[in-house]
């Protein structure tokens, strides 16, 4: 049984193949699963990842496997995979739930790929940083289903948001209601006649 990990060490399966079905190893390095555990007899059929620790689980021996030319999440688009001209750089240095940071240095104008899926509410603000300014950027989908953004030469911050436009709605109505509802209490309080 192949289970792609998003890290061998803690044993996070983000899914579990069964027995009978097998994973492309091509779709795997697309799908940017660097790290698989499973049987020898599994592994044996992805020769691009390599057996890098070994333990029991369940009295059973699985292996973890490692695989450097799988995908990785941010890129330059059209760059081959794991291969990058001297002065390009994409790191992710942020990534939390609605909040993900990239820096990027660009020798000239590119298009930066994160493989995450594109839906609306997603904003991208990005941060020159010779000049220091942040301009907001246009997310565009890649790949049929990533995020993507243009991006000029020089060194950059991507900064994308997920501020989805029915969590501003509602907070504005919200505020709105609670503003509303102040102001009635403190009109009911002034106008109460005094009793001495």
């Amino acid at each position: 049984m192949l289970r792609p990990a998003a890290s061998f060490s803690s044993l996070q399966f983000e899914r579990t193949i069964n027995d009978t079905e097998r994973v492309s190893e091509t779709a795997l390095k697309r799908a940017c699963v660097r790290y698989v555990i499973g049987r020898d007899d599994d592994l044996q059929h992805y020769p691009d990842y390599k057996i890098i620790e070994t333990c029991e689980l369940f009295g059973e021996p699985i292996k973890a496997a490692y695989c450097p030319v799988a995908c990785p999440r941010a890129h330059i688009e059209g760059h081959p995979v794991n291969s990058s001209k001297p002065g390009d750089e994409v790191r992710i240095v942020c990534d939390s739930v609605n909040h993900i940071t990239i820096l990027v240095a660009l020798d000239q104008p590119g298009t930066i790929v994160l493989r995450d899926s594109m839906c609306h509410g997603w904003r991208c603000s990005v941060e020159n940083r010779q000049t220091k300014k942040t301009t907001s950027q246009p997310i565009r989908t890649v790949e049929q289903n990533y995020r993507g953004v243009d991006l000029p030469a020089g060194t950059h911050t991507l900064r994308f948001s997920y501020e989805p436009l029915s969590f501003r709605l509602g907070a504005t109505v919200s505020a709105l209601s609670w503003t509303v509802l102040l102001a009635w209490t403190a009109a009911n309080i002034w106008q109460r006649p005094s009793r001495q």
